[in-house]
């Protein structure tokens, strides 16, 4: 039988385990080189996008999240349509497989229903349909590889009100299939503004309560850019605890999560180009990582095709990926990406202060370990303790 001093110190290891979960994940698509159209793309296989994916897991992000299927605006078949797909909907296979390769959950992906995109009733009804059809691929391939379908609404929490009988029918088919559903918005203060002056609106809180979480996209404007992503992560944070609280106050059980990112500029070869961005993902991850929140970092590659109709509120909107492909003729092996500066630190002691975007900061970050290997080398000792202890 373990002693009271020993079974102690191994429930404390295992609670260590437990408090060094990573919380800091990824948007991802694999739309990386310059002649790319994410409305057409399909010259990506399911190789090509388990390689991107196998770079963003060894790099120790856990949970992967994407914006759409795909679809293609044509009617719904089963079985079929997802071969007419763009290169995205690959993403929960190639990240099964994986998860299967390695027998363990490594990856999650929180799959992506692009609501806010689709021109016509028909590609909105197969975006649905693939959606659905991929998840529950995936999660056959190795079980809750897709925990969560995600509604992408763009900028128009509003504009749900009159899909409410929709989405409540997209809920209970989630729910019948094991999965969460989520809605990402890029509105969140007109979210919190809402839910603050109708806490007894009952339309208003069942839009709200029909989703098990609400993903927050909050970019960086000119202004935030200039200020330093010290600044941006201040504000990040007190507007997040703003939404959820208004959400705790009318006792709401959605959750709240957080997508957010940091580019790069226009040259990524300067060396402050790319501490910037790694600042706030370090701030991030480990604010994340202490208050157990989700946050996903925008985004895991460059997308060259991106493009921003307001630069003020939108700038270097090509440049936001942690890598970027050397656009070499189509190839996309894992020697074709290029890491965009250090390997993140995201488990320890917060990242050193910020200094402004535009000035040298001191690019040395307190803390060796990321979470994987603490976990692993937690895990060791306690089997290790336990074993010996049971032995005497």
């Amino acid at each position: 039988m373990i002693g009271n001093p020993v079974l102690i110190l191994v429930l404390g290891l295992f609670a260590l385990i437990k408090e060094s979960e990573c919380q800091l994940g990824v948007v991802y698509s694999p739309f990386v080189t310059a002649n790319d159209n994410p409305e057409s793309t399909k010259s990506y296989t399911l190789h090509d996008v388990k390689v991107m994916l196998n770079l963003i897991e060894n790099d120790n992000f856990h949970h992967v999240s994407t914006y759409s299927v795909g679809a293609p605006d044509e009617p719904f078949k089963a079985g079929s349509t997802r071969n007419d797909c763009t290169s995205v909907v690959h993403t929960s296979i190639a990240a099964a497989e994986i998860n299967k390769d390695k027998k363990q959950r490594v990856l999650s992906v929180y799959q992506g229903l692009d609501i806010a995109s689709s021109s016509t009733v028909v590609k909105l009804n197969s975006e649905i349909e693939v959606g659905f059809e991929i998840a529950q691929a995936a999660n056959r391939i190795y079980k809750g590889t897709v925990p969560a379908l995600v509604l992408n609404a763009g900028n128009g929490f509003s504009r749900l009100f009159p899909m409410l009988g929709s989405i409540r029918n997209i809920s209970e088919r989630a729910q019948a299939t094991q999965l969460q559903l989520g809605v990402r918005l890029r509105d969140c203060e007109a979210v919190a503004y809402i839910l603050k002056t109708n806490k007894q609106n009952k339309f208003v809180l069942a839009q709200v309560e029909i989703f098990d979480f609400v993903i927050c996209v909050k970019m960086p404007t000119l202004a935030n850019y200039s200020a330093g992503p010290g600044a941006f992560s201040e504000y990040l944070k007190k507007g997040f605890l703003e939404l959820e609280n208004a959400v705790k106050e009318t006792e709401i059980k959605t959750k709240v999560m957080l997508e957010t990112g940091w580019p790069s500029g226009m040259n990524s070869s300067n060396p402050y180009e790319t501490v910037s961005p790694k600042i706030l993902w370090e701030m991030m991850g480990q604010w994340a990582n202490k208050e157990k929140r989700l946050v996903f970092i925008n985004e895991a590659f460059d997308s060259p095709s991106a493009s921003s109709s307001n630069f003020t509120e939108n700038p270097f909107p090509t440049h936001y990926g942690l890598w970027k492909h050397k656009d070499t003729d189509m190839d996309y092996s894992q020697t074709s990406y290029v890491r965009k500066g250090a390997k993140l630190q995201t488990h320890n002691t917060l990242a050193n202060e910020d200094t402004g975007s535009n000035k040298p900061r001191n690019g040395a970050i307190a803390g060796r370990q990321v979470c994987g290997w603490f976990n692993s080398a937690v895990m060791v000792l306690a089997i290790v303790i336990a074993d010996y202890t049971l032995s005497q």
